[in-house]
């Protein structure tokens, strides 16, 4: 079907790189061992280096097969070299010019540390840490991948970065990725930080919720009037994971079809879906008639995570 038309494409394909490279990251998600060998044999004809090379075996990796994810480990080590990493960005043998564009490379770096946390995988974890000296750009990037990888000896290393950065975003993505974790251990310090700058302390606030801290509750719900759009957006998210009848309720007066606003669309939707409560159903088919296409779209996809079928009697 439909994956085997993406193996044809991919593999016969010479012209449309974009589309190429989209529908590897498409086989990703869909393919199977006969994916792996369509992608293995693709990454056979390639040279040794170039950004697609590395786009194929991320989704190799993605698809369990162990080779590619350590290749990609070993690759990490390799671009360490200004020089190394230059062969891998511009895609030939030899070519370095540090000064061409001094944003490329760092750039390059955190894209490859996310193409590792996309895996999800506790052993990457190691390295995960090791790359948090590298700069703005690539630490942003490792406390990301830290979070949903589930490396719980992560903790004290994101812990400093809570306690000890001067950055607030780097500390606001240390303590969601504290909250991802799930260890519930970190709840003291984060507790410590519930006055921190306020894009870090809703951070703050949705991970203390994640671990099952139900008291933040009602911080998060005055949040979701908060004049910043981002705050109200992560005050969302945060209340999604208080998957009960008054987080729901709390977000679901805030619906209004036809207010043009953030949090009484897509991220409410979205919260909704995640809390997953069948009693939300009247709600979210009410925003179906929004003025925000995102809010829709939001709404017809969380519709579908609590009452599967919902649309059968729709008219086509």
């Amino acid at each position: 079907g439909g994956r085997r038309i993406l193996e044809e494409f991919v593999i016969h394909n010479e012209v449309d790189v974009f589309n190429q490279e989209r529908a590897i990251r498409v086989l990703a998600r869909v393919g199977d061992q006969g994916s792996i060998r369509v992608l293995k044999e693709l990454l056979d004809n390639l040279p040794p280096y170039g950004r697609f090379r590395l786009e194929i075996l991320e989704s190799l990796a993605v698809l369990g097969d162990t080779f590619a994810r350590h290749e990609l480990e070993k690759i990490w080590e390799e671009i360490q070299s200004p020089e190394k990493a230059n062969q891998y960005y511009y895609g030939h043998k030899g070519y370095y010019e540090p000064e061409s564009d001094s944003s490329a490379i760092p750039l390059f770096l955190a894209s490859f540390i996310r193409k590792l946390g996309a895996l999800k995988d506790p052993t990457l974890g190691p390295l995960l840490v090791k790359a948090l000296s590298h700069g703005w750009l690539v630490d942003k990037a490792a406390i990301e991948a830290l979070g949903p990888s589930g490396y719980l000896a992560a903790r004290p290393a994101l812990e400093k970065l809570l306690e000890d950065s001067p950055d607030p975003d780097l500390r606001g993505a240390a303590a969601k990725a504290l909250g991802e974790l799930g260890d519930i251990q970190a709840r003291s310090i984060l507790k410590k930080h519930l006055n921190d700058n306020p894009h870090v302390r809703v951070r703050v606030l949705g991970a203390l919720g994640r671990l099952g801290d139900s008291t933040v509750r009602p911080a998060l719900v005055s949040l979701l009037e908060d004049s910043d759009y981002l705050i109200r957006i992560e005050a969302a998210e945060g209340l999604s994971f208080l998957a009960d009848f008054a987080t729901s309720a709390a977000l679901e007066i805030r619906v209004d079809p036809q207010r043009v606003d953030s949090i009484n669309g897509e991220y409410v939707a979205k919260a909704l879906g995640r809390i997953g409560n069948p009693a939300s159903r009247p709600v979210l088919e009410k925003m179906l008639s929004s003025t925000v296409p995102l809010a829709r779209c939001a709404a017809a996809e969380a519709l579908d995570r609590i009452a599967p079928g919902w649309n059968r009697n729709l008219p086509s």
